[in-house]
């Protein structure tokens, strides 16, 4: 009997001495460092956070323009509006800017270049209401891919959508009051999209 406790106390030993001697796994490695900014992609981003404050200022100052004016000269500001936009979509897209956001942006183009060429205001309608469609689904989708979590963006293209649905309802000085009100609340959405965007590039400089 005591040979027998004496082989298995030897075996539960022995079973202990090897688990404690496991090998263990290799060490959690550590998240791998962002890479330090070269002086190329560095230059590039202080020259977008430049473009984009000129062009939001622009787009703005247009915007702030339009009100009380005449059918001619108002045509003139809201194509310009457009040109605007059109400079300012991209920077805010930056890498998403997908299929489906680019043909909201020639859309915006072509409907532009009728506007320009139209000689009445009969004729500048339809071209208007559907740059300024095209421009509020491209403001809406670059606010859901990289401005989610930003308060002051969504309730701003709410606002904006639903003074949209008014454009086939007016005609003459109504209509252009309410292109007006639709433009500046895409300066606002626009404004706080870029501040946000600015913010993101200048932190990325800081941090190298």
């Amino acid at each position: 009997m005591k040979r027998m406790r004496w082989v298995t106390g030897t075996v539960v030993v022995g079973t202990m001495m090897a688990g404690g001697c496991a090998k263990k796994g290799p060490p959690a490695t550590q998240p791998a460092e962002a890479a330090p900014l070269t002086d190329s992609v560095r230059s590039e981003l202080e020259h977008k956070i430049q473009q984009l404050r000129q062009r939001t200022a622009a787009f703005a100052d247009t915007a702030e323009q339009m009100a009380n004016r005449g059918d001619q000269d108002h045509r003139m500001l809201v194509a310009q509006s457009f040109t605007e936009l059109l400079q300012v979509l991209p920077l805010l897209a930056g890498l998403d800017l997908d299929g489906n956001l680019s043909q909201r942006i020639a859309i915006i183009q072509s409907s532009r270049d009728r506007l320009q060429n139209a000689n009445d205001e009969q004729a500048a309608g339809p071209a208007v209401n559907t740059a300024l469609r095209s421009a509020a689904g491209a403001l809406e989708s670059i606010a859901e891919h990289g401005f989610a979590g930003q308060p002051q963006v969504a309730p701003t293209l709410r606002q904006l959508n639903e003074k949209i649905g008014e454009l086939d309802v007016v005609r003459g000085a109504i209509h252009r009051l309410v292109v007006t009100q639709c433009i500046g609340l895409m300066s606002q959405a626009v404004g706080g999209m870029s501040q946000t965007t600015i913010q993101r590039w200048q932190e990325r400089i800081q941090m190298n």
